[in-house]
């Protein structure tokens, strides 16, 4: 008899353990969702790992919970993988939209008084989002989330290309300006240096940008190289015209010393 009641004894401490185990893993799953779900607006990525981690652990453990439990409950339990799984989806695109977001947004607000040296960083952060998280992220955005990306990508290589495009008419205006300034100490040896510089504006970055200029600012460009082949000619003239000069003034002298004798 004391055997027997030993024996149920156990079987109802194994059978209340059994039961005490599924009530903690439905508490854990319902707390671990519910908390995410109320502070989904504050929670990053990095945040959401903790619970993740929880999430996975809940989830090796259902097998053996799912033999404990009622066809209801089995539902319940998918029902709120389903849920954490489209919470944590939310989380991860809203952080990634946040950062392009505020990237884009920053250069956007910024771009008179950013260079392409100061560019440098921007172009770090948004190489990570395009190259490492938005493949990633892809997979689990709607089209229409994808085309959003897409278009705040391509604002800030038109705003990148913008500023760019500013540098270089003002690295043209400045060089043409100086030489223009300066073309009566100018001679046609220390052009050389102006004249590499003019060639590598003309002939390279004003074919790579000519395609995403405006026309007002092709013809601002074109101007500025007409002006400089204008000084470039006022210089050789010059020189030829002193060199005339000079010729004349040795040949007169030339001369004086001749019929002085």
């Amino acid at each position: 008899m004391k055997k027997i009641n030993i024996y149920l004894l156990c079987f109802v401490l194994t059978l209340y353990s059994c039961v005490n185990q599924k009530e903690k893993f439905l508490t854990d799953l319902n707390s671990t969702v519910d908390f995410v779900l109320q502070n989904q607006d504050n929670l990053t990525t990095k945040m959401l790992d903790v619970h993740s981690s929880k999430i996975l652990e809940l989830k090796n453990i259902f097998p053996i919970q799912k033999s404990k439990m009622t066809a209801k409950e089995i539902n319940q339990v998918n029902a709120l993988f389903i849920k954490y799984n489209d919470l944590e989806i939310s989380i991860n695109v809203g952080e990634f939209f946040d950062r392009l977001m505020t990237t884009v947004e920053h250069v956007s607000q910024n771009k008179d008084s950013l260079t392409t040296e100061m560019l440098k960083g921007y172009d770090y952060k948004i190489n990570e989002l395009r190259e490492n998280q938005f493949p990633i992220q892809k997979n689990i955005m709607t089209a229409e989330e994808i085309n959003q990306a897409n278009l705040l990508f391509s604002k800030y290589n038109d705003i990148k290309n913008r500023i760019k495009i500013g540098e270089f008419i003002t690295e043209i205006m400045n060089l043409v300006e100086n030489v223009a300034l300066n073309q009566d100490s100018i001679t046609t040896k220390t052009l050389e240096s102006y004249n590499s510089k003019i060639i590598d504006l003309r002939e390279n970055k004003f074919l790579n940008y000519r395609t995403t200029m405006t026309l007002e600012e092709i013809n601002q460009v074109n101007h500025y190289f007409g002006k400089y082949d204008a000084v470039i000619i006022k210089i050789h003239m010059n020189e030829i015209k002193n060199k005339l000069k000079d010729g004349l003034v040795q040949g007169s002298n030339m001369l004086n010393e001749l019929f002085s004798e």
